[in-house]
């Protein structure tokens, strides 16, 4: 059995995101996206990412009649995410690594390294879009809605593909998600395994001079390095898990 690599969306949380990394490393690793765990209300970064790694743990990893092929704790697994769900990466591994399971690596893509690094007035603009009624994600995903029926066919697949995440994702997940990352104060930390940073030297919304950069591969791209970096991101993927497999 193949060893899984659990990949953690964004902020629209839709599978779409990973499909070129589930099909270009079929070979070597299971590609896995993790069904959404909805936010409570408050609740801080930290402890809902430990909440999606529970999720992993109970239908991924607990023997029993309704999981009867689950995966092999002693074999590990690898982890990561992109944007929000690259923040939270680490945290579920830290989980997994509590509960038995042996992570073989980290990998952040177009993420942050800690709540710390979050630019100010990012942090201010968020909080401050935050407190109209669910975040103004209503009339956003209206603008996303006209916008592509106007001038969609005009449009880079990377930016219809953001749209339609918008558009696809409900109102008050977007609001309860930036509310975390809005609060999210986190130093990077160190943790047992090793972590891999994938970013793009264009990423606005999560700029790379924020970032400590080591161990960190610098691509010539923006936000939605999975989509628009496609056999770059794959490679470097591929040659970081052969290390950790061979």
């Amino acid at each position: 059995m193949q060893i899984p690599f659990f990949l953690f969306p964004g902020l629209a949380c839709t599978q779409r995101l990973f499909s070129p990394q589930r099909e270009g490393l079929s070979d070597i690793c299971r590609v896995i996206v993790p069904d959404w765990v909805e936010p409570l209300p408050k609740e801080d970064l930290r402890t809902f990412a430990r909440r999606w790694g529970e999720s992993v743990f109970v239908k991924y990893f607990s023997q029993n009649d309704n999981h009867p092929k689950a995966f092999n704790p002693s074999d590990g697994c690898f982890v990561g995410g992109l944007s929000f769900g690259g923040m939270c990466a680490p945290y579920i591994g830290e989980f997994l690594e509590e509960h038995g399971i042996k992570v073989l690596a980290c990998f952040n893509l177009a993420t942050i390294q800690g709540g710390s690094q979050i630019p100010t007035i990012s942090r201010l603009l968020w909080q401050s879009i935050n407190m109209l009624p669910f975040g103004g994600w209503k009339f956003l995903q209206l603008l996303c809605f006209v916008s592509l029926k106007l001038r969609g066919k005009h449009y880079s697949m990377p930016r219809r593909e953001t749209y339609l995440q918008l558009l696809e994702s409900p109102a008050r997940r977007c609001h309860r998600v930036l509310q975390m990352i809005s609060h999210w104060r986190d130093i990077p930390q160190n943790y047992t395994f090793p972590q891999i940073h994938i970013h793009g030297k264009h990423d606005v919304l999560l700029p790379l001079s924020k970032l400590e950069q080591t161990d960190i591969f610098i691509l010539n791209a923006g936000h939605l390095l999975t989509l628009t970096r496609i056999d770059e991101v794959n490679d470097i993927l591929r040659t970081e898990i052969v290390k950790f497999i061979s």
